[in-house]
């Protein structure tokens, strides 16, 4: 058995990613698709494959190169390059005599499938095994609605395409005929190159399609039959949404323990609301096992081109930060897997409560909050150790230049700018700015800051708590994380509730400090071996972090209400407010208090 796999297209639908990467090497569970194609038809018991390319063929003749130095085929595998595209019946003219006698399949390098490759090629063989007529072509086709546009008759052989020329008493009749779709997928007899040559259509130079060719030959008799496959997984990866449907049944098929071969189609994907980011997520399960599922957080489809010094981004710090933290004990979900290509991350299923919604039921606030401030101080001192500056994806550590920037002129600008549409500038307050920045800095607690520590970040499952979103996490204030759970508007915790668990984390502090074993994990930390608790300094820290994290707050809620279109989290605009005023009052900052008296 010899194959041709299509790989010359331009991937037009998937631009600008198909602008560096060629759509045959988007990845599928971390597997470039030419990949699986090449394994799918070695399986099938093919000996020989040919690729033909076009669009940055250098990169598929590298990709190819490069497998074959690694011995990763068994077989032989070739590329062809076409300086013009020919299309699918030029590409299989062109490979004529790379097929010789031999009955050959044709494949897309952008579907996706779970099909028996072997049976479609045994089927092909079959007529000529037992001496009777034999048809030059095998179509692979499926009920598909929207691509519903081959006529096939009673004895399973071809009368025409829809879409192609067509004699009127060709047309599917509800008695005789029905209409299906055709994969992409075929067999072809080597005389088929005879029936090119022989066309009444001008295939012996020029591009043309396969259809036309079908077309002219079921016109003359039964010379292209079907085989039709039914409850089998399909997915043509054109466009982003189809890519994202296939990569993440790939992806998720191992961890809901199906088989790809032949699983595929029992991936259900829910999608879930989601909040400020621009990540999606999603719940799949197993259609016929729903108590097995798993969660996917789609980053988006990546598309660097120098794979040897990538940047850092949201889901490499998503990955790296979370295997970190799950390793040291920290209360997050475990990562399953991922593919980063593809933007996907597969993490444990931790349900759909979060801390907002059980406080919401009107549980004991106090309670709850003793037991998650505790582990957000685990998380600070015990998830600094071996953490890797690295690993993070915007800035590494909580600097005075990032609460500028980040946090008190996106304060200016998002708030009191585009949403109060006040006359202000951020230098009309670059002083008290200052001042602010350098409180939060000073006697604070360098541990690892989560940086969005708040209800709906906290999950709830069989009375555990785990922290999400830790993807930003960085070296940081304690002090901040603990003002961000305390002042989360989502709750909006009375004074005297968020004082007592401050005044309780500012004593687990001092305790664990006086432990031995993280005084020797400690040592060599350069922030955190020179740390000397003080109460005092402790709690002055927490105060200008609780101001600095409202400033953010507000900056984000009005940015993802006005121009996000996510209008739900304007409703937590007046809350934040009365705790920044609240807050300031202690502060010598009289202009930023003026502003806010509304």
């Amino acid at each position: 058995m010899k194959a041709l796999i299509l790989a010359a297209g331009f991937g037009t639908r998937l631009l600008p990613h198909t602008a560096i990467t060629p759509k045959p090497l988007f990845t599928l569970n971390g597997v470039p698709m030419l990949q699986r194609c090449i394994s799918q038809l070695t399986k099938a018991g093919c000996t020989s494959i040919i690729i033909n390319s076009h669009h940055l063929h250098n990169q598929i003749e590298e990709f190819i190169k490069r497998c074959n130095s690694q011995n990763l085929f068994d077989i032989e595998v070739t590329t062809i390059y076409e300086p013009t595209i020919l299309n699918t019946g030029g590409a299989i003219r062109n490979v004529k005599s790379f097929m010789g006698d031999h009955n050959f399949i044709v494949i897309n390098s952008d579907v996706a499938s779970d099909i028996d490759l072997k049976a479609l090629f045994d089927f092909h063989l079959s007529a000529q095994k037992t001496n009777t007529k034999s048809w030059c072509a095998t179509l692979l086709l499926h009920d598909y609605a929207i691509f519903n546009k081959v006529i096939v008759d009673k004895n399973g052989f071809i009368r025409g395409f829809l879409n192609g020329k067509l004699k009127s008493d060709n047309y599917a009749d509800n008695n005789k005929n029905k209409l299906l779709a055709f994969t992409g997928i075929q067999v072809l007899s080597p005389e088929i190159f005879d029936h090119i040559d022989s066309s009444s259509q001008n295939f012996k130079s020029a591009p043309f399609s396969t259809i036309e060719l079908y077309s002219e030959l079921a016109d003359q008799g039964d010379l292209v039959k079907a085989f039709i496959c039914n409850d089998i997984f399909w997915q043509d990866i054109g466009t982003p949404q189809t890519y994202k449907d296939a990569a993440i049944r790939f992806i998720t098929s191992d961890h809901l323990a199906l088989n790809q071969d032949k699983n595929l189609k029992r991936v259900e994907i829910r999608q879930l609301a989601g909040d400020g980011s621009d990540r999606g997520w999603f719940r799949c399960t197993d259609s016929d096992k729903f108590s097995n599922s798993v969660i996917v957080a789609d980053h988006g489809i990546a598309h660097q081109s120098d794979k040897s010094n990538l940047k850092v981004e949201e889901i490499d710090s998503f990955i790296k930060i979370g295997e970190h933290l799950f390793k040291q004990g920290i209360c997050v979900p475990k990562i399953k897997g991922y593919d980063r290509f593809a933007g996907l991350v597969v993490v444990e299923d931790l349900g759909d409560t979060h801390l907002q919604d059980v406080i919401n039921l009107g549980k004991s606030h106090i309670e709850y909050y003793k037991k998650i401030a505790s582990l957000a101080i685990d998380l600070s001192i015990k998830g600094i150790i071996g953490f890797d500056d690295s690993w993070t994806f915007q800035t590494s550590t909580y600097s005075k230049e990032m609460i500028l920037e980040k946090e008190c002129r996106y304060f200016v600008e998002a708030f009191l700018q585009n949403y109060l549409k006040l006359d202000v500038q951020f230098d009309d307050f670059i002083d008290e700015f200052s001042s602010i920045a350098d409180g939060a800095l000073d006697g604070a607690l360098q541990g690892l800051m989560h940086r969005d520590m708040q209800s709906r970040n906290i999950m709830v499952k069989d009375g555990k708590y785990f922290f999400i979103d830790f993807q930003s996490a960085r070296r940081g204030p304690l002090q901040y994380d603990l003002a961000s759970l305390l002042i989360d508007p989502y709750v909006n915790l009375e004074d005297e509730v968020r004082e007592l668990i401050l005044y309780e984390s500012v004593d687990k502090v001092g305790q664990l400090f006086e432990e031995d074993l993280i005084k020797k994990q400690l040592k060599d930390d350069p922030y955190l071996s020179k740390y000397e608790h003080d109460p005092k300094k402790f709690i002055k820290c927490y105060k200008y972090c609780n101001i600095t994290r409202n400033m953010q707050m507000l900056g984000a809620f009005s940015h993802l209400s006005m121009n996000r279109g996510k209008t739900f989290f304007e409703q937590y605009i007046p809350i934040a407010v009365k705790n920044l005023k609240k807050n300031l009052k202690f502060l010598d900052a009289y202009k930023i208090a003026a502003i806010l008296q509304f």
